[in-house]
């Protein structure tokens, strides 16, 4: 079920256009989000940054909005980002990682 973002947003106190000016976001990506019509969002690593940035905005738990986005779309999730390197590997950062890890 859609989490009724707009309500949050209202109680919140900021409106779309606040949001806009803040995130850099257009009013129709976050309105979309709002709405829950993600197919309107440019996609890619676009829309989880439009959708974490407007949950911020809002005080709404990001990684909420985001699991929902993935429920209602069958995206798959991104993978996570590389850990740094251990001191035990080895590799072009390896080095790095020894001196300042």
């Amino acid at each position: 079920m859609l989490p009724d973002l707009a309500i949050a947003r209202q109680k919140s106190g900021v409106s779309l256009a606040e949001i806009a000016a803040d995130t850099k976001i257009a009013v129709s990506y976050l309105r979309a989000i709002e709405e829950g019509v993600f197919g309107r969002l440019p996609g890619g690593i676009y829309t989880v940054s439009y959708i974490r940035q407007y949950a911020r905005a809002i005080d709404y738990d990001e990684d909420e909005l985001v699991r929902y986005y993935y429920r209602l779309t069958g995206a798959e999730p991104s993978q996570e980002p590389p850990t740094p390197a251990s001191k035990g590997s080895s590799g072009p950062g390896a080095r790095w990682a020894r001196v300042l890890g």
